[in-house]
C-alpha cells in the first residue's frame, strides 16, 4: 500500500477517534509513493520478468519494503473465471479492447 491522497479521503467521513487510529495504522503500513510504485515499474520494465509472475515489496509479509521480489498471489489471482470477468469489466469501463 502506498501513501497517496486516497486513503485520508477514505477516512474523512469517520469520527475523530476512527480517523486518528486509521491515520496511525496507515502511517505504519503505507510505503512512500516512490517505493510503492517499484513493484509495478519492475514488472513492466525488467527484461527478466515472465508472464504470470507477481511482484511486491520485499519486507515483512510483503506489506512494505525497499526491494522488489516475486510474491505468491492468492488463489483468486490464478482463477481463470475471475480473471475473465475482470478483463471484461475493465474493457467495458475503459472502452479499450485488447486485439
Amino acid at each position: 500500500m502506498s501513501r497517496s491522497n486516497l486513503n485520508p479521503r477514505a477516512l474523512q467521513d469517520r469520527g475523530r477517534f476512527e480517523r486518528l487510529v486509521g491515520q496511525a495504522v496507515l502511517r505504519v503500513l503505507q510505503a512512500p509513493s516512490e517505493q510503492g510504485a517499484l513493484p509495478q515499474l519492475y514488472a513492466a520494465t525488467a527484461p527478466v520478468v515472465r508472464g504470470g509472475q507477481f511482484f511486491g515489496p520485499s519486507g515483512f509479509k510483503e506489506i512494505r519494503g525497499r526491494g522488489v521480489n516475486a510474491v505468491h498471489p492468492g488463489a483468486e489471482a490464478a482463477h481463470p473465471e475471475t480473471g475473465s470477468r475482470l478483463w471484461t469489466e475493465v474493457e467495458r469501463l475503459t472502452g479499450v479492447t485488447y486485439l
